[in-house]
C-alpha cells in the first residue's frame, strides 16, 4: 500500500466509527459511545502520525497525546486537556 492508501484507510475507519457514536448517542450507550469516540480520534491522530513520519505503520499505542507528540500538530491546552480526558 501507498502513504497515501495508508492515510486514506485511518481516515475512512475513523469516519466508520464516527457514525457509530452517532448511533449509540442516541441509543443511550453512552460508554461504548465514548470508547467509539475515543477509537475514531486515535485512528485520525494515527493518519496525521503516517502523514508526517517515513513509516506507514504507527506505534501500537492508544495514547492520543503520545500518538501526536510523534508529529508537528501543536496542541493548545484545551485541546491537551480534552484528549488527556479522553485517554483517560
Amino acid at each position: 500500500m501507498t502513504k497515501k492508501q495508508h492515510i486514506d484507510y485511518w481516515i475512512r475507519s475513523s469516519n466508520v466509527d464516527w457514525k457509530r457514536v452517532s448511533l449509540l448517542v442516541k441509543g443511550k450507550d453512552y460508554v461504548f459511545a465514548l470508547f467509539s469516540a475515543h477509537l475514531s480520534l486515535e485512528k485520525l491522530c494515527k493518519a496525521i502520525w503516517v502523514k508526517e513520519n517515513q513509516s506507514n505503520h504507527p506505534p501500537r499505542i492508544h495514547n492520543l497525546i503520545w500518538i501526536l507528540e510523534g508529529t508537528s500538530f501543536e496542541l493548545n491546552e484545551d485541546d491537551h486537556t480534552f484528549l488527556r480526558t479522553m485517554n483517560d
